[in-house]
């Protein structure tokens, strides 16, 4: 086992453990403040599903931003491979 490998074995369970908390935090924070004003929930609602429509939005968008980006180096690099080459016509 490489070194590398057991810090990100023993980092993984942390950072997931890190967010779990703060999940659990989050929620927890917000069933209290709606068990006194329950409007919270009015913003919290559609802000929870503009976040999360966002992050699958960004997902889509920088996958077909690098597959555009990849095309685009493949045809640029059959068009220089083309004109690069010397003419091979012969007169």
């Amino acid at each position: 086992i490489s070194s590398d490998q057991s810090e990100l074995d023993l980092y993984i369970p942390e950072l997931l453990a890190t967010c779990v908390f703060a999940g659990i935090q989050l929620l927890g924070s917000i069933a209290v403040i709606s068990q006194i004003s329950w409007q919270v929930l009015i913003i919290f609602i559609p802000v929870a599903c503009v976040g999360i429509w966002l992050q699958v939005t960004m997902l889509y968008v920088l996958g077909t931003v690098c597959a555009i980006q990849r095309y685009l180096k493949k045809e640029a690099s059959s068009f220089v491979s083309f004109y690069d080459k010397p003419c091979q016509i012969h007169v």
